[in-house]
């Protein structure tokens, strides 16, 4: 399990390492608890990542929903697509 923090309504909650929930798994390693830890915050580090990549909390995908790119892009992208699909209709009508 993870702690979970709550801050307050802007941002979204912290995680942090429930060490008792992971140590465990690494007892019978050959390392010191200092490197235990240590590859824990790593693997911990990788997996924030993904899911602030999948969630959109990057501050790249923040900039760009703040300045409304985003939206910009996926109604560019509906557009073009419908043309595509309305010149694929014409090519199927003269033919």
């Amino acid at each position: 399990m993870t702690k979970i923090s709550a801050q307050n309504s802007t941002q979204p909650p912290t995680l942090s390492i429930d060490w008792e929930a992971y140590l465990p798994y690494l007892e019978n390693e050959d390392i010191s608890e200092e490197k235990k830890r240590e590859l824990i915050e790593t693997l911990w580090s990788i997996m924030v990542t993904f899911v602030d990549l999948g969630f959109g909390i990057e501050p790249t995908q923040q900039a760009m929903d703040a300045k409304g790119i985003v939206e910009a892009s996926q109604s560019f992208l509906s557009a073009a697509q419908m043309q595509n699909k309305t010149k694929a209709q014409q090519k199927e009508d003269t033919q």
